[in-house]
């Protein structure tokens, strides 16, 4: 990730949070923990940090993450985290890959992780901090930039197509992340959640790491 694209992401987290943490309402001595469960929808941004994959200009991705979990205490929660990152996009040579090939491809990286999380969090009223550490899975798969077909299939109303892309390679290995984040309360029920992780995978994927910002929206049941 380069620097203007660092100091951009850090500027962006840390207007939306003087922002939402000028709401009215209560002051920011108040206690906004809610105990129980908890559920978070959004999206991500993931800046590649990738380690000798012989290829220089990997774009950074998007995607979308699905969080539940269940809050302690004040101090201390645990969650399941589901993210899904589409689009690390890169120009490799064929070469690389097979000997009797030539030429350049263009080719895209997508991920899937699945982790248990554990937070600690340091209540301040509408501002919730927390740090967190979650292991897991991830399933990484390199497959062609442009569709080579597509495929269809019987749906509800009727049949409906979707593009097919061709697998170049594919593997499953432990993953861990690191990261710190904020609730930032707009009630007792809704709050904008914001964090940034550093995603460590091992074995086969031990090279692909990235830093994955999230934004979305926490509901507390």
């Amino acid at each position: 990730m380069n620097g203007r694209k660092k100091i951009r992401a850090y500027l962006l987290i840390s207007a939306l949070m003087i922002m939402l943490s000028s709401l009215p309402g209560q002051c920011l001595a108040d206690n906004f923990s809610t105990f129980g469960p908890y559920f978070i929808f959004g999206g991500l941004t993931g800046f590649e940090n990738f380690q000798n994959t012989g290829v220089d200009d990997f774009k950074d991705a998007w995607g979308i993450e699905f969080r539940v979990g269940h809050r302690f205490s004040k101090y201390l929660a645990a969650e399941g985290d589901l993210g899904m990152m589409n689009g690390f996009d890169a120009t490799i040579n064929l070469s690389d890959i097979n000997p009797n090939l030539s030429g350049t491809e263009k080719v895209t990286l997508d991920t899937l992780i699945l982790t248990a999380n554990l937070k600690a969090h340091l209540p301040l009223g509408r501002m919730d901090p927390y740090a967190l550490i979650g292991a897991g899975i991830m399933y990484a798969n390199v497959r062609s930039y442009y569709p080579t077909g597509s495929v269809c299939r019987p749906g509800y109303y009727g049949w409906y197509c979707s593009d097919a892309y061709a697998s170049i390679d594919d593997a499953t290995a432990f993953v861990t992340k690191f990261g710190v984040g904020t609730d930032i309360h707009i009630n007792r029920k809704w709050a904008i959640s914001l964090d940034a992780s550093y995603v460590v995978p091992y074995s086969k994927l031990s090279d692909l790491r990235y830093t994955s910002f999230a934004w979305g929206v926490r509901y507390d049941f």
